[in-house]
């Protein structure tokens, strides 16, 4: 169980007659007061014991019928945060296929764009290739070469 501290302390405790500061905390989502053992039943329902069994987290009775209720709306918000997410997870799983696709078409452009800037680095030229296939090419420098006049290292 997770107790979570909060940092306002309140004056008295009125059931008991004692007049202190309360500790007020909240144990698995139910506000509690940190109350000695002896008169813990008193107040409300002993929701948790502190690990040397000198002082009880109570719910006050007061406050039961509003920690249920708060409860209950806690549990179907967690069963409509899991069936919100079980539907964007179904309409994940039936677009993967166009979701694939476009990842594919993605890597196809990236790809086209690294080898233009490769071209542009290198001060490359897009070839004329005639109809007969031909390819006429002048001055040529092979990219390794270039890149090395250019300061491209090979990794």
């Amino acid at each position: 169980k997770v107790l979570q501290k909060k940092s306002i302390t309140s004056n008295g405790l009125k059931k008991s007659g004692r007049m202190e500061d309360i500790e007020k905390s909240q144990l698995d989502g139910r506000f509690v007061v940190s109350i000695p053992r002896n008169i813990a039943s008193d107040v409300g329902v002993i929701r948790g014991v502190s690990e040397r069994g000198d002082t009880c987290y109570v719910e006050p009775s007061e406050l039961i019928e509003r920690g249920n209720a708060l409860s209950e709306i806690r549990e179907e918000m967690k069963s409509l945060e899991n069936e919100i997410t079980q539907n964007l997870i179904r309409l994940i799983i039936r677009g993967a296929p166009f979701i694939q696709s476009g990842m594919d078409a993605l890597a196809r452009v990236d790809t086209i764009f690294a080898k233009a800037a490769f071209g542009c680095t290198m001060n490359g030229i897009i070839p004329h290739v005639g109809n007969d296939g031909k390819i006429e090419v002048n001055d040529f420098i092979h990219p390794v070469l270039a890149g090395r006049s250019i300061g491209i290292h090979n990794v």
